[in-house]
């Protein structure tokens, strides 16, 4: 048995999503405020904590205003809404399970049918009013109440003559006039009633007052638990639905649906979770944990050991045969350790005596000690870090507190030992184990892990990655057991992590600005990884293998460049850097892709629906010859498999040097495009008039947007040739020719270092080809950034 999928609606920032679970590991990538820990947040809250870890901010705020329009209604009538309203405003989490044959006995409350022949189950974790007429009504009353209040508060009050004159009095002093400063802020002209001299009339504000409720989000935030409640239901698998634009397919419940009386999950899924706040470095816990005994997500290693042995190996647990020795030898320590504490505090008890205290009634002091290992670990030093000494004798072993090493070290060693301490509680490993007991081990172990790559170096984070199921797993137990599955969810923003695990675990949460699909509110989506490499085995190895070699920030980008030699993905983060500031902000990955392969992650992209700006090379060519300088009404069409395979432009180079910008966008949907960007015209003057320079690829067309610059570049190589051709042609086509021909056998590597390395670098404009693809990315983030910064959710 294991989790197949779960959908998730009107959780905050999921509106409606699914997440399909991998068999072992699934990982949660995406930008910031993505929505990842949303979902760790849903899982945990709806499975494990219940009704009591949701507050009104729990609601997609999208259904913020239905729901308040339904408290305008109740306002002035508490009547019941019509049937299913609530459910498409209030979260809810359908769980799919996938059970095997020999398991039907467990999930017997969620079969839906006797038509049932296995496989799939669900069940609806439903947020529900308990009572809505009564809620209605609570309302209605608080709502009238606060107005009336609010009525009362308007009327004009008859101030005191002495209140009076110590409010003008003040009024004076700070240089103002009380009746005055109030006509101007709400517009009265109240004056002095006839004959009472310093009489006046005080308004108590004449705006508008907040006062609770505000609204009827306003009121739940008070009562949120004594309306709402969790309810279960049994969902129908043939309504099982896969995602339709990336937003889950959520079926309506039945009108006559009844609820389950309890969580039907209970004893199936056991949820365990490290959630990001480990506080390593903290020298304590809060008083909150020490006194409930509860071992927080920022315990130190010492109480985390101090907790597993209690659990599983303290010997006074159920002892048995095995554990006598060791009670014993406490025993006996104990009784050593009360012989000198008698001894020790006689001559103290001796003094007290000669002040007749304790007399013969009185009962007697006695001092005695209480020896318990688990207590003994519990202290800062419990835990240490020997050191090793390199050289000379060795007189005493040398030893660093817990506290006093590497934040990443502390993290790795918690972590790892927090998965230790899930899975043998899981299992019931040593004291743990309750043979009078009647309880089972659930056959679903769910594991939570957000963002583990904190302090941690790069290769641990992989090392982390790779072994963290394995821990889990790591049990006899577990070896022979199928029926007992683990199944672990971490959400991350390291590309290390993600590029140690296989593709087909990611899910990539996407953010949608307001607006999209109906909700004007940010809300996000989920995408499956593995769907997306398109339906050719060799494409689908090209990507997986080329996104591990380059280590690309794909998954958790802003925006993506697609760049098509060594020179481009030098220069152009400085030309970013340089000439437009808000891209160099923004969280952009450039890739380094040959126009011959940049096609091939077409699938991968238009599934991430990531804004794409591809700079590529012409590559002109006749059509039976090789590729050669870019010619007008030649014939020439271009040889570069991306602008043919994946731009909609015609492929002839006269249509493509004269397209218009719009014709060189790919559109999406209203947040995703794919930008082409090559060569096109430049006007170039190396003589005495100005000629249309055909530039073919990066490097010359950056020569000729930038000739005195050039002129002036000192090297070897291909850089003395560029230099040496712009500085003695005046023939712009013959020019062009020559710098073609030398970018045959030159090194464009060692021309982009001299590039970098000139003291007038910052004078070098970029080729308008790329300038002007970049301000069309730049332009799409700054529209994307107004309509995504609303959002509330964290990562």
């Amino acid at each position: 048995m294991r989790i197949k999928a779960v959908e998730i609606r009107n959780f905050r920032k999921l509106a409606s999503v699914r997440l399909d679970f991998a068999e072992r590991t699934t990982l949660l990538v995406g930008a910031n405020n993505s929505g990842k820990t949303s979902a760790l947040i849903a899982l945990r809250s709806f499975l494990k904590q219940g009704i009591s870890a949701f507050n009104k901010n729990d609601l997609t705020l999208s259904r913020w205003q239905e729901v308040n329009e339904i408290g305008v209604d109740w306002a002035s009538n508490p009547a019941v809404t019509p049937a299913g309203t609530w459910a498409r405003l209030l979260p809810s989490l359908d769980v799919w399970l996938h059970v095997e044959d020999d398991e039907v006995h467990r999930v017997s409350s969620l079969i839906p049918t006797l038509d049932w022949t296995g496989g799939l189950v669900g069940v609806r974790f439903a947020m529900q009013l308990k009572d809505e007429e009564y809620l209605a009504r609570a309302f209605h009353d608080a709502w009238g109440a606060t107005q009336a209040l609010k009525q009362a508060w308007r009327v004009p009050v008859p101030l005191p003559t002495t209140l009076n004159a110590a409010l003008s009095q003040t009024a004076i002093a700070v240089g103002g006039d009380p009746v005055a400063d109030r006509s101007a802020r709400d517009g009265s002209t109240d004056e002095p009633a006839a004959g009472t001299g310093q009489q006046r009339k005080g308004i108590r504000g004449a705006g508008d007052l907040s006062l609770w409720p505000d609204d009827l989000i306003d009121f739940l935030s008070k009562h949120f638990q004594t309306h709402l409640e969790l309810r279960h239901y049994v969902l129908d698998p043939f309504q099982f639905l896969p995602p339709k634009d990336d937003r889950a397919c959520v079926q309506d419940l039945p009108e006559d649906a009844l609820p389950l009386a309890s969580n039907p999950l209970a004893n199936i899924v056991l949820i365990d979770e490290i959630n990001a706040q480990r506080g390593l470095g903290d020298a304590s816990e809060s008083s909150a944990d020490v006194a409930s005994g509860r071992i927080s997500d920022t315990a130190k290693l010492s109480r985390q050991l101090s907790d597993y042995y209690t659990k599983h190996l303290d010997p006074a647990e159920n002892p048995g045969p095995e554990d006598l020795d060791a009670l014993e030898t406490i025993a006996i320590a104990q009784k050593e350790f009360d012989d000198r504490l008698k001894q020790a505090f006689k001559v103290a008890f001796d003094e007290m005596a000669d002040l007749s205290y304790p007399g013969v009634t009185d009962p007697r002091i006695r001092v005695a000690s209480k020896l318990s290992a688990s207590e003994s670990l519990r202290h800062e030093s419990a835990v240490s870090f020997e050191l090793e000494r390199a050289g000379g004798p060795i007189t005493s072993e040398m030893y660093l507190p817990e506290g006093q090493n590497g934040l990443g070290y502390q993290n790795l060693i918690s972590m790892v030992f927090r998965l230790m301490s899930f899975r043998d509680r899981w299992l019931r490993v040593g004291k743990a184990a309750k043979p009078t007991s009647d309880e089972f081990i659930q056959p679903i172990h769910l594991v939570l892990i957000e963002e583990p790559e904190a302090h941690l170096h790069v290769q641990v984070q992989q090392v982390f990655a790779k072994k963290a199921f394995d821990v889990l797993r790591n049990h006899a137990d577990l070896l022979d057991k199928p029926e007992l599955t683990t199944q672990l969810v971490i959400s991350t923003h390291s590309s290390h992590i993600a590029h140690e695990l296989p593709y087909e675990s990611l899910r990539y949460f996407r953010r949608l600005q307001a607006g999209a699909h109906g909700a004007d509110v940010p809300t996000s989506n989920v995408i499956n990884v593995d769907l997306t490499y398109g339906t050719t085995t060799d494409t689908q190895r090209f990507v997986t293998r080329y996104l591990r070699v380059q280590h690309a920030d794909i998954f958790f980008a802003d925006a993506l460049i697609l760049v098509e030699g060594s020179a481009e993905k030098m220069l152009v983060p400085l030309f970013i850097k340089n000439h437009h500031p808000a891209l160099y902000q923004a969280y952009v990955t450039m890739l380094e892709i040959g126009g011959s392969h940049a096609h091939r992650l077409q699938p991968l992209i238009d599934a991430l629906k990531i804004p794409t700006l591809v700079v590529t090379d012409l590559d002109p060519k006749s059509k039976s010859g090789p590729n050669e300088p870019t010619q007008r009404g030649a014939e020439q069409i271009s040889g570069n498999p991306t602008l043919k395979n994946w731009s909609d432009i015609q492929t002839d180079v006269d249509s493509l040097l004269d397209a218009e910008a719009e014709t060189k966008i790919k559109k999406g949907d209203g947040q995703y495009a794919v930008r082409f960007a090559y060569q096109t015209p430049v006007a170039v003057s190396l003589g005495t008039k100005s000629e249309e320079a055909l530039p073919s690829t990066f490097e010359d067309a950056l020569a000729f947007e930038n000739v005195a610059f050039f002129q002036g570049l000192t090297g070897a190589g291909l850089t003395k040739k560029f230099s040496d051709i712009l500085a003695t042609e005046t023939n712009v086509k013959s020019a062009a020719e020559k710098l073609h021909a030398a970018l045959k056998t030159g090194s464009k590597a060692e021309l982009a270092l001299d590039i970098m390395v000139s003291a007038d670098f910052e004078t070098m404009k970029p080729p308008h080809y790329i300038d002007e693809g970049l301000s069309w990315l730049e332009d799409r983030l700054k529209k994307q950034e107004l309509n995504i910064d609303g959002g509330t959710d964290v990562n």
